[in-house]
């Protein structure tokens, strides 16, 4: 047994050390995350300056006032009366439209959304480009890394004789102490209350960095593991990036009116709280529109519908009870990772989880740096 923690104890301290630098940064990106929708929705978008009673312009209208830029692959309407119809060409821009009068209003900040995503490109490959393997591959080995450690810090943790006392020092956070004392103490006692936050986040980390963690998480629950195609990201958001910007007024002469496919999409979720259309293309012979009775980041409460294009019909329905087991909680992955699966009490605590990770990497140097230069320092 005491070989076993000394071996468990070096492969701690070494993946700790190798990948404490890479951990660090991706858990100051993270915090810096949490609570990105609701910072952007508050300081980065405007909001609506009519009459709330004022009657909605539909749908078709606003397509056939935008401005001949390309063709938009989006539009999304929220439930909130003061939020201003988005009008997405992908993921290069974004315009925002009064919805009672379908002008251009204005736009998201481009300052607050550009600090985002460099902060979400530094989290997700170290500021490297998507093309770019290296950041994927790295930041995938800090999550698998990271999750090694904790799993072998419950082991390191657990005192070897049991007593109060010893149970004290690793499950409180202890005044007066110093040095080596004080960053074994809250290396301990932070890594045990976060742990669970900490080892969801880890996990989620793997499986959205690894495609075999995913196909694994599929074949456990009896699923067919997801084409390489979908290895990436949903197919939806690949159609909406590549659809060309250039079929805008053909695809509006060729569809049945809009709006009413709209209504009935939000008859099918009474308590819908945005709803988004997908501009259908030239050659698309189905109407996308998915409707969110959630505030976001919750995919249990998304549903997707298509409708005929040339008659309006509603033609298919997928609610995530519909997806097999292996998809959901693959989706479930995503946001549980942000904590937006839980609300604004999910953010704050993988926020908190975030800073704890942080903290566990500090006292964690500074222990080794005691334990290798500490020795020489006092001779």
């Amino acid at each position: 047994m005491k070989v076993f923690r000394s071996l468990l104890f070096w492969l701690h301290l070494g993946v700790g050390l190798g990948l404490g630098l890479v951990i660090a940064t991706m858990a100051a990106t993270g915090f810096v995350l949490a609570f990105e929708r609701q910072i952007t929705t508050a300081f980065g978008t405007p909001k609506a300056t009519g009459s709330a009673d004022a009657p909605r312009i539909p749908v078709d209208a606003v397509l056939a006032h935008l401005p001949q830029q390309g063709s938009p692959t989006q539009l999304v309407e929220h439930r909130d009366r003061q939020s201003l119809l988005e009008v997405r060409y992908g993921r290069e821009s974004t315009l925002l439209a009064d919805p009672h009068t379908g002008q251009i209003v204005g736009q998201p900040s481009r300052r607050l959304h550009g600090f985002f995503e460099l902060d979400e490109r530094i989290h997700r490959r170290l500021g490297l480009s998507m093309q770019n393997a290296f950041g994927r591959s790295v930041t995938g080995a800090a999550a698998l890394g990271f999750l090694c450690i904790l799993l072998s810090g419950i082991v390191l943790w657990f005192p070897r004789k049991l007593s109060g006392a010893n149970w004290r020092a690793r499950l409180l956070l202890r005044r007066g102490l110093a040095g080596k004392a004080r960053d074994w103490n809250q290396h301990n006692a932070i890594g045990l209350w976060l742990l669970l936050p900490l080892a969801a986040i880890a996990a989620t980390g793997v499986i959205m960095a690894y495609p075999w963690a995913t196909n694994l998480l599929y074949r456990a629950t009896g699923s067919e593991p997801p084409v390489a195609a979908e290895k990436h990201g949903p197919p939806a958001a690949g159609r909406e990036d590549r659809r060309g910007h250039g079929d805008h007024g053909a695809a509006q002469a060729q569809t049945a009116l809009l709006e009413p496919m709209v209504a009935m999409a939000a008859q099918q979720v009474p308590a819908w709280q945005s709803i988004a259309l997908t501009v259908p293309g030239a050659k698309d012979e189905t109407v996308a529109i998915t409707v969110d009775a959630g505030p976001g980041g919750m995919p249990e409460k998304v549903t997707r519908m298509a409708f005929d294009r040339q008659t309006g019909r509603l033609v298919r329905v997928e609610r995530f009870s519909d997806q097999v087991m292996g998809r959901r909680l693959r989706l479930w992955a995503r946001f549980v990772h942000t904590g937006e699966e839980f609300g604004l009490w999910g953010q704050s605590i993988a926020a908190l989880a975030a800073l704890g990770a942080l903290w566990l990497v500090w006292t964690g140097w500074a222990m080794s740096w005691r334990r290798f230069f500490g020795s020489a320092k006092r001779a």
